[in-house]
């Protein structure tokens, strides 16, 4: 079984691949193979996703399976997937304990004003006016209740939250959620949050989701924090309602250009906290985790297994 994959190993977990699976290849820019006859016989692809087009797809008529180290799926194109029968699956969950204590910390500091505070030692200022508030008793909105929203909600339950959610597959009583909100009913969720957080996959039913009008029903004190695909919330809306006050702040870790430019209108905007698509990055468990996936996925699909792997995608939803 040959085994074409985009993905940086270290060399203890390549050397584990290798022994497991000696046709498993490395190359960084798989475009190089693209006119010399390798990938014709390339049966699994591991990928973060942009390099898998139809036009590669044409190249590597035995594809019959793709693994993306990663959880965003936008770059896949489905329809190429569906029409040709391969099977994907992701590495989504492995940072879902980063991405919930990242939103932790930022509520964190929303709430203390801890910003404020920084930027008043820049300035060698003892600031005795900012007012603070605490966690305690506020609403924790989460738009979309998958692996991260349960480990949000796991975090945000001792502070004393009142913690509401909307889950596509509608169920009744969830671990640590104070109400469960069906996805025609989230309007419920912007009145009613002081934290609003999009944990949702970018579909063509999320795309611009949240727009002028759910920004206008949230509380002028709530905050906004998206980290999950950028395209969600419509930035020129948010941007208008960060500015004449509408709401009262907001945190963003995606966004439509990355890296985002310099002169970019955003990082100068008033109470919009940025941070460089980070939130479930950088720790040290994140290419180990993924790896143990594929590894798994691996020996099951070796095994015939495939309808027991991993994270395996509905393509016709497209996550």
């Amino acid at each position: 079984m040959k085994i074409l994959s985009a993905v940086s190993l270290n060399d203890k977990l390549l050397s584990e691949m290798k022994k497991e699976f000696p046709n498993y290849k490395y190359e960084k820019y798989i475009e190089k193979l693209d006119d010399t006859g390798y990938m014709e016989d390339v049966e699994v692809q591991v990928t973060y996703g942009p390099d898998v087009t139809a036009e590669r797809l044409d190249k590597m008529p035995a594809l019959k399976w793709i693994h993306v180290m990663q959880s965003g799926l936008n770059s896949i194109p489905f329809n190429e997937l569906i029409k040709r029968g391969i099977i994907l699956t992701s590495s989504k969950g492995i940072n879902s304990v980063t991405i919930a204590e990242y939103t932790i910390g930022m509520m964190l500091n929303i709430i203390r004003n801890s910003f404020v505070y920084y930027d008043a030692q820049k300035r060698n200022e003892w600031d005795v006016n900012t007012n603070l508030d605490e966690l305690k008793g506020k609403t924790l909105g989460i738009l979309g209740y998958g692996s991260v929203g349960v480990e949000l909600a796991k975090r945000a339950k001792p502070f004393d939250m009142k913690i509401i959610a909307t889950k596509r597959n509608f169920e009744e009583n969830l671990m640590n959620v104070d109400k469960i909100v069906k996805m025609e009913d989230v309007e419920y969720i912007f009145k009613e949050s002081d934290f609003v957080i999009s944990l949702l996959p970018e579909t063509p039913e999320t795309k611009g989701l949240i727009s002028e009008k759910e920004i206008a029903m949230m509380k002028s004190t709530a905050c906004l924090i998206n980290v999950s695909r950028s395209r969600i919330v419509d930035e020129s809306a948010l941007v208008k309602a960060l500015e004449n006050g509408t709401i009262g702040s907001a945190v963003l870790d995606v966004f439509d250009e990355e890296p985002l430019p310099e002169n970019n209108k955003l990082w100068n905007v008033k109470n919009l906290l940025i941070t460089p698509h980070i939130a479930g990055d950088r720790h040290p468990n994140y290419k180990t985790r993924a790896f143990e996936i594929l590894f798994e996925n691996l020996k099951k699909y070796t095994n015939n297994k495939q309808d027991e792997m991993i994270n395996i995608i509905d393509k016709s939803q497209g996550y």
